[in-house]
């Protein structure tokens, strides 16, 4: 059995080692296939942790969606600014 590191898509190296040393590699769920933070893939190289992609169709799709929310977000905050 592995632990899941859920809902986190991101688990910080100061978490990952002492959580593998007691409890081995733990699952990190990521949203795309190509997309890992460096720090991750690192991790992952170490034998700390275990990335996975549950649902790896319409990955275009997620990431346009993405940018169109951070696009969005960034107009409200210059919104409030002015």
């Amino acid at each position: 059995m592995k632990p899941i590191y859920f809902p986190f898509t991101y688990i910080p190296e100061t978490v990952a080692k002492p959580l593998s040393r007691f409890l081995g590699r733990a699952i990190v769920f990521q949203p795309v296939l190509n997309n890992q933070p460096e720090a991750l893939v690192r991790l992952e190289g170490n034998g700390c942790i275990e990335i996975r992609v549950p649902y790896t169709e319409d990955e275009d799709r997620l990431i346009s969606c993405s940018k169109e929310f951070k696009q969005w977000g960034g107009f409200i905050r210059v919104k409030k600014l002015r």
